[in-house]
């Protein structure tokens, strides 16, 4: 097996646990997925990216500032995973769903959620 292709197992396998129960695990899931976006980069498969935004976005609403925190962060990684030469016509849905979803916590009740949604709605140029 490819690396690529377990990274992307391991990413099916993580985007499991975002759901998980527990705090903890749902905060260490956004941490590692973190990490293995930083170092797949734009390797990563763009289809994969476009089925993990949501699942992104829900953990942006946790019961936990950590993680909607650890989850806004994610977002600076995520948009970076993008080709230069990403289709803009063809995934408009997609653009306009991650902004809306983004956009829409910048009202957050945590000042630190905010300011990290606001530090990434620049990378989100489409």
């Amino acid at each position: 097996m490819q690396l690529l292709e377990l990274i992307d197992e391991l990413l099916t396998q993580l985007q499991s646990t975002l759901d998980d129960d527990a705090l903890d695990t749902r905060l260490l899931t956004c941490r590692v997925i973190s990490q293995l976006l930083t170092h797949v980069g734009r390797d990563v498969d763009q289809d994969r990216l476009h089925r993990f935004y949501p699942e992104l976005l829900r953990r942006l609403d946790d019961s936990s500032n950590d993680v909607r925190l650890a989850a806004a962060r994610m977002f600076s990684v995520y948009m970076q995973c993008f080709h230069e030469d990403f289709n803009v016509v063809l995934y408009r849905a997609h653009i306009d769903a991650i902004y809306q979803g983004l956009l829409i916590h910048l009202d957050d009740h945590d000042s630190d959620i905010q300011l990290a949604l606001l530090g990434e709605l620049p990378l989100c140029q489409f």
